[in-house]
């Protein structure tokens, strides 16, 4: 019987929310029955379901009226519910996870856009850089042509200056005999 009744004290506690019955100690009220510190903790005995004092005072904070609760830690805090608590919490985990990996992936694809726009841009630019440095070469080499054919001509030029003046010289020369 007394296993039985010790049971049932841990298992089971009996929140009361009459001020009449609880005994206020830093600003909060406890039961008189149960005077449990801060960083207490209550559950069946030798067991892993247990809950934090705060946890309780919270949910318990929350019931209305003065109301008797009989509040079973082995029911709220049960393996089902950590299964269910854990399968949430995975879920949200994949969730956020593929958020995250769609939103890398169009950043990728903003990213890969970006280069093949450039890339675009650059094969313009060399395109249109070797037009332009094609049609120069094609002026220079209209210009080295037209230099050789005045430097010819400046040559043929200075040959027949040179033969005028021999020729000069002779006429003069045979003048003067």
């Amino acid at each position: 019987m007394a296993f039985i009744t010790n049971f049932v004290k841990h298992t089971f506690i009996t929140i009361d929310k009459r001020r009449s019955h609880k005994k206020k100690r830093d600003n909060e009220y406890y039961s008189k029955k149960y005077q449990y510190d801060n960083d207490d903790v209550i559950g069946c005995q030798g067991s892993e379901y247990t809950v934090s004092r705060n946890k309780l005072e919270n949910d318990y904070e929350s019931r209305n009226g003065s109301e008797i609760v009989n509040y079973s830690i082995m029911e709220k805090y049960s393996l089902p519910a950590a299964k269910n608590s854990l399968t949430n919490e995975i879920q949200e985990a994949r969730d956020k996870a593929e958020m995250m990996k769609a939103d890398y992936e169009e950043k990728k694809a903003k990213k890969e856009r970006e280069i093949i726009a450039a890339d675009e841009n650059y094969c313009e630019l060399v395109s249109k850089h070797q037009e332009e440095y094609g049609s120069l070469e094609q002026e220079i080499a209209a210009l080295s042509g037209t230099c050789d054919q005045l430097r010819e001509q400046l040559a043929r030029a200075g040959e027949q200056l040179l033969m005028l003046q021999c020729k000069q010289a002779e006429e003069k020369q045979t003048a003067e005999e």
